[in-house]
């Protein structure tokens, strides 16, 4: 955890140093258009004005000096990468692509966007491929950059999802061995035999993307650029979030000297994944060609470009580049198609790519085609459709509520005895998202019934009721919840949000309650790592018991709540004066108390509250008086008799 943190704080500080220069260079476009101005055109000025601009998010201007800085000496690649970086910025900005529905990520990966291959699910909820998972002892999950340490971490295969991927999709199993003769064949630099493999493949599973991505850097391999192309278009289409789709197409476009649409594509690259390093270089190098002061050449870059003009705030000084680029000399590249350099086709396996991911050759987003029922998300404690399925480090799956209530008496998987000590002391639970998506997109009816039913069982009208001592309104109660019923009641407080319950004392050796009680709030929840919890709770209003009745395991009650009577104006006077006095002398003893008998009142109930503003129409008195009866040396019976009293019965 050490380490994830140093190495986050390490980031951040990179990052501010970069804001701070970014900001410093921005204040300088001011200095260099004066020194342009008084000085004439040098090259190296033009360049830190252009990457002053680009640092400002001026676009075209920016574009407008590196021409201007180019005709007079070849503009270098990492002076042009501040173009770049400028560029991605206002596209991640300005546009907005149209997302994929949310069906597409159903059965596939997160991390290589693929069909789930031994899918194993994280402390998170999120679901990867077993390989996908590094091998790093401090993770955290790309989706919600929630650490996870893999040496803790199961490699169990989630049962649930492997089952259902078996179902709704039969013949993975066959498109696998496809693809791995294929990328065999691939790494033998037998490009043929790969082509043709991948080709079967692809009949199988036509809308597997990593098969059309793979067959693109095959054609490019082969110089057959068009099909290339072809397949890129394919991948984009199938995957749109991929950014490898966007960079094998950009890599087409520059072998068929189609410049100004790879720039667009690379920016729809780089907008996926800004972090792209290949793409950035190959952005720079399409860039740097196209400086060259070429009526057709420019005026093709600057439509593309063309998009990220418009919102850009000129500076007074707009117009120097542009009276500088009129004096340009003009100084000719070689040609576009002879001078790019050839990208060895070979490496683009170590960007990400893989080549052994199955596929469907469905479509998931249509409605029930695998024939999914209730009785495929069945939990195997109550036998009922999943309510917030949960995946235990085993790979098991069950409702949230199931498993924790098992917790609550054992700390095993309920179905193969696995000890669950680690899972119980995260106390995360997180709902495994994968399945739940499942479960909504394709029995909606199903999971609404179970929400619905749920709700009718929890919200029954009674209050829960902690049987152990009494509380009073607004004074403290820390409690040591150990019983399992206990820790269910707690746990569903805070899941429905209701964050109380009722206290009583228990009457007749714990087979009843007394009728008057406390309701209490709970202000926070301490776990421990076997289960037991620290609450701290502060009291609230007084109730008397109406009706009881019992809930998994522990008691509930219909309450009405105690309010003390409305104090007239003609007493108001003399019960002030009253409560002032009273207050006095309990503060008195308060304070002369020393030592250990001191130490206990202040451990338990803490110091006493001081004086309030006196109000008549209070409904439960003064907190300070509830403070001295909680501490004063009678027996819980007597103490619970004035608890039930108002202020016109003392």
């Amino acid at each position: 955890m050490a380490d994830f943190i140093r190495g986050n704080f390490v980031r951040i500080v990179d990052r501010m140093v970069d804001l701070a220069q970014q900001d410093l260079t921005t204040n300088n476009c001011d200095v260099y258009e004066r020194i342009l101005r008084e000085d004439g055109p040098n090259r190296e000025i033009l360049v830190q004005l252009a990457i002053s601009y680009a640092c400002g998010g001026k676009i075209k201007l920016a574009f407008e000096a590196y021409v201007s800085a180019n005709a007079y000496k070849s503009v270098n690649l990492s002076d042009i990468q501040h173009l770049v970086k400028a560029l991605i910025r206002c596209v991640k900005d300005k546009k907005k692509r149209d997302s994929r529905p949310d069906t597409y990520d159903l059965f596939r990966c997160g991390q290589c966007l693929s069909l789930y291959e031994n899918p194993v699910t994280v402390a998170c909820g999120h679901t990867y491929c077993k390989n996908c998972l590094p091998k790093d002892e401090l993770q955290k999950c790309i989706k919600c950059n929630r650490p996870f340490n893999m040496q803790k971490l199961s490699m169990s295969t989630n049962i649930l999802l492997s089952s259902l991927i078996k179902k709704c999709f039969p013949g993975s199993a066959e498109i696998v061995k496809l693809k791995e003769n294929a990328h065999g064949y691939f790494t033998a630099k037998e490009y043929k035999k790969a082509l043709d493999t991948y080709i079967c493949a692809r009949k199988e599973a036509p809308n597997d993307y990593w098969i059309a991505s793979n067959l693109s850097i095959i054609n490019m391999k082969l110089g057959h650029f068009n099909k290339a192309l072809e397949h890129a278009d394919t991948t984009i289409k199938l995957c749109p979030d991929c950014s490898n789709g966007y960079y094998r197409k950009a890599l087409a476009l520059v072998e068929l000297a189609r410049l100004e649409e790879a720039v667009k594509v690379l920016l729809d690259c780089l907008t996926l994944t800004p972090e792209k390093k290949v793409a950035m270089d190959l952005l720079a190098e399409i860039l740097l060609k196209m400086l060259v002061p070429l009526h057709d050449q420019q005026r093709g870059l600057k439509s593309v470009l063309l998009p990220y003009f418009g919102d850009v705030r000129e500076s007074d000084g707009g117009n120097t580049c542009e009276t500088l680029t009129e004096s340009c000399g003009n100084k000719l590249l070689d040609d576009q198609g002879a001078s790019e350099k050839k990208t060895d086709v070979s490496d683009l396996e170590e960007t990400g790519e893989k080549s052994n991911h199955s596929s469907s050759s469905s479509d998931p987003s249509d409605d029930n085609q695998f024939h999914l029922t209730k009785e495929d998300f069945e939990c195997a404690i109550c036998m009922r459709f999943l309510l917030e399925p949960v995946t235990t480090p085993c790979g098991h799956t069950y409702c949230r509520e199931c498993l924790n209530r098992c917790l609550d008496h054992q700390n095993v998987c309920p179905l193969c005895k696995q000890s669950l000590v680690e899972y119980l002391a995260d106390h995360c639970h997180a709902i495994t998202h994968a399945t739940n998506s499942i479960m909504k997109f394709y029995l909606p009816k199903e999971c609404l019934k179970s929400e619905q039913q749920y709700e009718t069982e929890q919200l029954n009208g009674q209050i829960p009721i902690f049987e152990s001592t009494v509380a009073y309104p607004q004074i403290r109660c820390p409690l040591h919840v150990f019983e399992p019923r206990y820790k269910l009641m707690i746990r569903q407080c805070m899941e429905l949000g209701t964050r109380q319950f009722g206290m009583c004392i228990p009457i007749k050796n714990g087979q009843d309650f007394a009728s008057i009680g406390c309701m209490l709030k709970i202000l926070d929840v301490h776990y421990f790592t076997d289960g037991r919890a620290l609450v701290e709770t502060v009291g609230g209003r007084r109730f008397k018991v109406l009706e009881k009745g019992n809930k998994d395991g522990y008691s509930t009650a219909k309450v009405e709540f105690i309010a003390d009577t409305t104090v007239h104006q003609d007493g108001v006077p003399a019960l002030k004066k009253m409560n002032e006095e009273t207050y006095t002398a309990v503060k008195n003893w308060y304070e002369k108390l020393v030592g250990p008998p001191r130490d206990r009142i202040d451990q338990h109930a803490g110091p006493m509250p001081p004086l309030e503003d006196f109000d008549c129409n209070s409904v439960d008195g003064q907190t300070w008086s509830w403070w001295f009866i909680r501490v004063m040396p009678i027996e819980p019976r007597a103490q619970q008799t004035l608890l039930g009293k108002v202020n016109g019965e003392w």
